[in-house]
């Protein structure tokens, strides 16, 4: 009985974890576009172009991430990424926070979306592993 408890604390953590990564995700994106062309007087087109970049390196990081937790194992790269995400979000909160520079700005940004996605694969690496085959599905 205890097994199966330590699991359900773990895909829950998993859980809360991801939650939290996206909603803070998904709710700066939108304000950094404005904040970097009302406040910072940054081109849509340029804002466009990062916001792609960003795209890209998360799409880089799904790939990295699953090499890296095959690599290194998934809670290694789960904390790695997490961890790393944590830090670039506030490092970029403290360079707007400062008035930076614009483009150092806008090569962080990038970098966080590789930072968030790094942790996706070994996310869901734990999740399958601990849920099991029959379970799988309910673990998701």
């Amino acid at each position: 009985m205890k097994e199966k408890s330590t699991e359900s604390h773990a895909i829950n953590t998993v859980f809360i974890l991801r939650t939290v990564n996206s909603l803070g995700w998904s709710s700066t994106m939108p304000f950094f576009a404005v904040y970097l062309e009302k406040i910072r007087l940054v081109s849509l087109v340029l804002i466009g172009a990062v916001y792609l970049v960003s795209g890209v390196f998360t799409l880089i990081a799904s790939v990295l991430g699953g090499a890296l937790t095959d690599r290194y194992g998934s809670k290694r790269v789960a904390l790695a990424g997490y961890v790393s995400s944590v830090v670039s979000a506030s490092l970029t909160g403290y360079m707007i926070r400062s008035a930076f520079p614009v483009y150092p700005l806008l090569v962080i940004y990038p970098l966080f979306s590789l930072f968030r996605g790094l942790s996706g694969p070994a996310t869901s690496a734990i999740v399958a592993s601990l849920s099991g085959r029959e379970r799988v599905i309910r673990g998701f």
